[in-house]
């Protein structure tokens, strides 16, 4: 396998029109994809879903998540009573980490749930699979675009500069990192060690903020360096976010050992999904 494609989500109408997103994100992504020729995975976490509102059972959602290329992971809200964190709460990075323990890509691309991914993006991930310095590099995408629900970017949309050599992470490209952000599979798991699990500040009821730029300060200190992807990609524009946590850390870090809830049960529901449970 390639790489793998990580990205969570809930059926809570995030941001307003979520599940909206959610679809255009998914069958714009896939459709690109299935024609780059990359050997690829999609995982699609569904993260302490409320009352039973699955992402898969979406009647808007049910073609993509039955996609052949598609994985959908619902973690129970049993794993977060357990884990004592809140199973109310959206736990982004840690549903991110599920999803890249269940990987089996040579690339991992950690992404978000209402973010389109340009076919010249998808062409410059596929030149990095062959390339043979991908475990001493970290992937940031340079260009972001903003686009309506329902609208598609062309050679017209506007995508900013994310750089800016001023900034105090610009060594990371740490603005927005939230959106795509790519390691190989040992900078993922060997050197950062996914997105900080241990850290008791990213384990409130907040939403959580800031661990996309803390995995980069963990795995630019330890020595791998920052390459761009240099071709846009293109977020849906919502409303504001949730409360969120504030920590912030530029140190280094490893996870425990057990990140990504591997400890867990494991049901398979249907073809695609599979459920993760106390």
């Amino acid at each position: 396998m390639d790489l793998s494609i990580v990205l969570g989500g809930r059926d809570d109408n995030y941001g307003e029109n979520f599940i909206e997103r959610l679809n255009q994100a998914l069958s714009t992504n896939l459709e690109n994809l299935d024609k780059s020729d990359i050997d690829y995975e999609m995982l699609v976490v569904d993260f302490n879903p409320i009352d039973r509102k699955y992402l898969h059972q979406n009647e808007l959602l049910k073609e993509s998540l039955s996609h052949q290329r598609v994985t959908n992971i619902i973690v129970d809200p049993s794993v977060s009573e357990e884990e004592d964190l809140s199973p109310q709460t959206y736990y982004e990075y840690f549903a991110k980490n599920v999803g890249a323990r269940n990987s089996k890509g040579a690339l991992i691309l950690t992404t978000n749930s209402d973010i389109i991914l340009s076919q010249n993006l998808i062409d410059d991930i596929k030149s990095e699979i062959s390339n043979d310095e991908k475990d001493e590099l970290f992937y940031r995408c340079r260009f972001r675009g903003e686009i309506q629900l329902g609208t598609s970017p062309d050679e017209s949309t506007q995508a900013a500069d994310l750089h800016n050599p001023s900034f105090s992470d610009s060594c990371i490209c740490g603005l927005f990192s939230g959106d795509a952000t790519m390691f190989s599979r040992h900078v993922f798991f060997e050197v950062a060690t996914g997105y900080n699990e241990g850290e008791k500040r990213h384990r409130t009821h907040l939403s959580q903020s800031a661990m996309d730029g803390e995995i980069l300060w963990n795995v630019y200190k330890k020595g791998k360096k920052l390459k761009f992807l240099e071709s846009p990609y293109y977020h849906i524009n919502h409303g504001r976010p949730n409360p969120r946590d504030n920590f912030y850390s530029q140190d280094t870090y490893t996870n425990k050992p057990n990140w990504g809830f591997v400890d867990y049960r494991q049901e398979k529901i249907n073809e695609n999904t599979i459920l993760i449970t106390k």
